[in-house]
């Protein structure tokens, strides 16, 4: 809890305080019209014009004298009694935080210079947002840091003009990722660094939303302690994802459309291993197989036949499969004993894998 003391103000003030709100009280509603009744009616537009100058004048020099008062400007002789120095106007119930003046030319400017002081006290490392950011922002910036992680070195080229304004105010502030002029690059590794280490500090073997949102925030290291609002928080735990090739998973089931805002605490973070799961034939058709499994940051390729296989980021599709069947595989995993075929999201994972039939 921080306050902010203003010096008293002198009687001649006080006086020039009353005259306004006389002023205010005669030209609000029809209060004129009641008090004007000894003029006649074409005295009467004048005479309120009059008073409504005169009011104007009044309010701004009344500001002046508030401005004095709470130090903002320099108190001139008669107006405010002088008898606090601007550091004593402020004053703290912490006996730790000691704020100092704030630099401004108005009551705005001093308000959030002493907001910056407490939130930098309690949150020393809160991101330094220069707008408001929106939830539609949140989402905008997590879209176009996905993009930007299945693009080589992260450089996602030639950024709509309106994501880079999003961008630049978000992603920055949050270390995401840099905006250039045209293009941005994404880069999650201080996140991924941070919560690595928090990890293996505390032993954890399974990783939650609400573990990892206590990590983000600093909870428990006041030095390190964000402030992060909890949508703020999920962007920063669904770029983490992407980074690291993550799932979450709700009771042991992948998470489909995980949305910024609606994260659960219980909700795990599983990174992909190799385990049993439905795959794709070369038809397309679903079959059951055990699977030894190779897992691939890539996107899908689509051959005609509506036959599916892996293209990586960078690598031309027939070169892919020319790879493939080097490894002993046919393109189209005919005639081959350890054919290879590309998983397209499986169970809802949004991942694309390699896979090799075993049995």
């Amino acid at each position: 809890t921080a306050v902010w003391l203003p010096n008293f103000l002198t009687e001649a003030s006080a006086n020039l305080l009353g005259r306004l709100v006389r002023l205010d009280y005669v030209l609000t509603g029809d209060t004129f019209e009641r008090l004007a009744g000894h003029l006649t009616p074409s005295e009467r537009p004048l005479a309120r014009a009059q008073l409504a100058n005169e009011q104007s004048a009044v309010r701004e020099r009344v500001m002046a004298v508030v401005r004095q008062a709470y130090g903002v400007e320099q108190p001139q002789s008669g107006a405010v009694d002088d008898q606090l120095d601007p550091a004593d106007q402020f004053q703290t119930l912490d006996p730790a935080l000691s704020l100092r003046p704030p630099v401004g030319t108005s009551m705005r400017a001093y308000a959030e210079g002493i907001v910056d002081q407490l939130y930098s006290y309690r949150f020393p490392r809160h991101p330094e947002f220069t707008e408001r950011v929106t939830t539609a922002d949140l989402r905008h910036t997590l879209a176009q840091v996905q993009l930007a992680l299945n693009q080589p070195n992260g450089r996602l080229e030639n950024v709509e003009s309106a994501m880079r304004r999003v961008l630049t105010r978000v992603a920055g502030p949050l270390d995401l990722g840099t905006m250039y002029s045209a293009h941005f690059v994404a880069d999650v590794q201080r996140w991924i660094d941070l919560i690595e280490r928090r990890r293996a500090e505390s032993g954890t073997t399974t990783l939650t939303v609400g573990q990892v949102r206590a990590w983000l925030d600093g909870t428990d290291t006041p030095t390190e302690r964000r402030g992060l609002t909890s949508e703020v928080a999920d962007l920063v735990i669904l770029s983490v994802a992407a980074a690291t090739d993550r799932t979450l998973l709700e009771a042991g089931r992948p998470v489909t459309v995980p949305d910024i805002g609606r994260l659960l605490n219980d909700w795990e973070l599983r990174a992909h291993e190799p385990g049993n799961i439905p795959w794709l034939s070369a038809s397309g058709d679903p079959e059951q197989h055990d699977l030894k499994l190779v897992f691939v940051k890539a996107r899908e390729g689509q051959t005609p036949g509506n036959r599916l296989y892996l293209n990586p980021v960078g690598c031309e599709l027939p070169d892919e499969i020319s790879r493939l069947s080097s490894l002993g595989a046919t393109s189209d995993g005919e005639g081959a004993n350890t054919p290879w075929v590309a998983m397209v999201d499986p169970g809802g994972t949004g991942l694309t894998v390699l896979a090799t039939r075993i049995d």
